[in-house]
């Protein structure tokens, strides 16, 4: 791969020694050329990369970018099986994109998400992605197996160490909303990476300095009306809103401070995330900027276990 391409020019500017001392000895045994990059991967590096399943293409980039802003909400749908064990997450016309699959100990094993290449791939295929979360069952960890900063490097120490830091993509806060009745309603906080003053977004990856794994964008669930003097929790997802069914996995988070006057015209007016239950087995995942459909998908897959 030539330094003067495209594709080998991204590589040299990602691959940068860490300034962290925690991750001093992560990079490359080489030293830095001239201009304080890492050297590009040698041929070997990449066949190895290849070999493994973890060269760039194997995921599809516009699953890992955040939904552009300007662009209508995504609407997809997600099936769950008759097990409950494996979710699938489909476009408008029923075509799988993403499957996420709960292993026999998910507080052990967290959930697995694979490509639809992936999943009907043989049963020695590694996820794409990974969930996890704590013994309280409290704070989630969104991991991607591949990452364009540190693929290239020691694939075959990453790929047989899963506790090895990796690149996040999100991650998730459960918590229990107490309310009037004495009751506790669970919501979460999701956080995203986020901007860099050049507008582009940021990296949570190890290989990176830690002023950028610290640009964070943060959001919640919004709070459902009703309640009060033993009456019904209610959670309108607004005009166009496709939630069928009360769910105890139903959620909505808003942009911002959600609207204090809750009405079908203003309910859902700044959601950017919404999950709701349309029959049984069968939910919608809709979406929009800053999320990607990773992390939509991912979000949602964290109320299969709530504290």
């Amino acid at each position: 791969m030539a330094r003067g391409s495209l594709p080998g020019f991204a590589v040299a500017k990602l691959w940068r020694p860490s300034k962290d001392k925690d991750n001093g000895n992560v990079g490359s045994d080489a030293a830095p050329t001239d201009g304080g990059l890492a050297p590009l991967p040698t041929g070997f590096e990449l066949a190895d990369v290849m070999e493994l399943g973890c060269a760039p293409g194997t995921i599809d980039p516009s699953y890992l970018q955040p939904w552009p802003q300007a662009a209508p909400m995504c609407r997809l749908s997600v099936r769950r099986s008759k097990d409950k064990t494996e979710y699938t997450v489909q476009n408008q016309l029923g075509n799988a994109l993403l499957v996420g699959r709960l292993g026999k100990n998910a507080e052990e094993d967290g959930i697995d998400v694979f490509t639809a290449a992936g999943a009907v791939a043989s049963s020695g295929a590694r996820p794409a992605f990974k969930l996890a979360y704590d013994s309280e069952k409290e704070i989630w960890h969104i991991t991607s197996s591949s990452c364009s900063c540190c693929e290239y490097r020691l694939a075959r120490h990453i790929s047989s160490l899963p506790s090895l830091p990796r690149r996040e993509l999100a991650r998730v806060r459960h918590f229990s909303e107490p309310l009037d009745t004495g009751e506790g309603l669970l919501r979460l906080e999701v956080q995203v990476p986020g901007l860099l003053q050049d507008g582009c977004r940021a990296v949570w990856c190890p290989m990176q300095p830690s002023e950028m794994r610290q640009k964070v964008f943060r959001v919640s669930s919004r709070l459902p009306t009703g309640g009060n003097a033993g009456g019904n929790l209610s959670l309108d997802f607004g005009v166009g809103g496709r939630c069928r069914k009360a769910s105890s996995k139903n959620f909505a988070i808003c942009w911002g401070d959600a609207p204090s006057i809750h009405s079908s015209e203003h309910a859902g007016a700044k959601d950017i995330l919404q999950f709701g239950k349309i029959e049984e087995n069968h939910y919608h995942l809709d979406f929009r900027h800053p999320f990607s459909l990773v992390e939509a998908f991912a979000v949602s897959l964290t109320t299969t276990v709530w504290i």
